[in-house]
């Protein structure tokens, strides 16, 4: 905890799962069991619990670790904490990515490898440790294999396909040059803020979903010219959404609270807070 590379609870699960030789989803069923509540079970293991994501099935492997004493605070290493402002659809990417400079420094210092949580945000274009482009695919010519979610067993760092390392050599100074033209203001503040939101959300007291239109009207009057309307095109969100908000029913996407934070020159870590007393 503490930093940007905090590991996913999800990658922490697989480690265990490889470490003790069982399928990942066995070892799911197996915590569940373990929950003191056995009326909040969710029917199945599958699948839910391969994102980082709000699900109910993360929070109780979470609850279930945390009772094994195996790890405290596991809910950090998710987006769990921020579950009552932000919305879970379009929450993670559609595949993994990662940075490769980070696997290669993980490499060469003997560090075990391990998926942050950052990186499966799919709004994360950027490594917010080294602002590099995050990659995508596998770096072999002849596979350039997507890495997908749900995979049930895979070695961290290591391509699902033809098991090539997802990491690179030491990089051109050319290729890197190029690599950061590429690279936006935007890019950048996304990275930052969420660097922000999962090093600092254990020392955060989120607001409730109901404050969220307080927030939003704040905003309004502050940087929208009391205009609705303009906040809601900003947002990239259709003006009925925004009644929803007021009535405590929609969620913003991840996508659209960074737009806010971006457009008001507002770090998420203080947006949260804006106007509120």
């Amino acid at each position: 905890m503490g930093t940007s590379r905090v590991e996913g609870l999800v990658s922490y699960v697989k480690r265990l799962a490889y470490a003790h030789n069982v399928k990942v989803n066995s070892l799911v069923s197996y915590l569940i069991t373990l929950h003191p509540n056995p009326l909040i079970h969710p029917k199945s293991a599958n699948n839910q619990i391969l994102s980082n994501g709000m699900s109910r099935m993360i929070n109780v492997v979470a609850e279930s670790l945390e009772k094994l004493n195996l790890m405290h605070d596991l809910k950090f290493s998710t987006m769990l904490p921020w579950q009552s402002i932000i919305n879970y659809k379009t929450l993670l990417g559609n595949h993994k990515k990662w940075c490769t400079v980070c696997l290669r420094e993980w490499k060469e210092n003997g560090v075990e490898m391990y998926d942050p949580l950052i990186w499966d945000l799919g709004i994360l274009n950027i490594c917010p440790e080294h602002f590099v482009k995050l990659n995508d695919s596998c770096p072999n010519l002849n596979c350039k294999s997507y890495q997908w979610y749900g995979m049930d067993s895979f070695v961290v760092g290591h391509c699902q396909t033809c098991n090539e390392f997802l990491g690179v050599e030491e990089p051109e100074t050319e290729n890197i040059n190029i690599i950061n033209k590429e690279i936006t203001a935007w890019d950048i503040w996304v990275a930052n803020n969420l660097r922000d939101m999962v090093v600092k959300a254990p020392n955060l007291t989120i607001p409730k979903q109901e404050k969220m239109y307080t927030i939003l009207n704040n905003c309004i009057n502050d940087f929208f010219q009391g205009n609705r309307i303009n906040l809601c095109k900003a947002l990239e969100i259709e003006y009925f959404r925004f009644r929803k908000i007021e009535e405590a029913q929609y969620r913003l996407s991840l996508r659209s609270f960074l737009l806010l934070s971006y457009l008001t020159k507002l770090r998420v870590t203080d947006l949260i807070y804006y106007g509120l007393k």
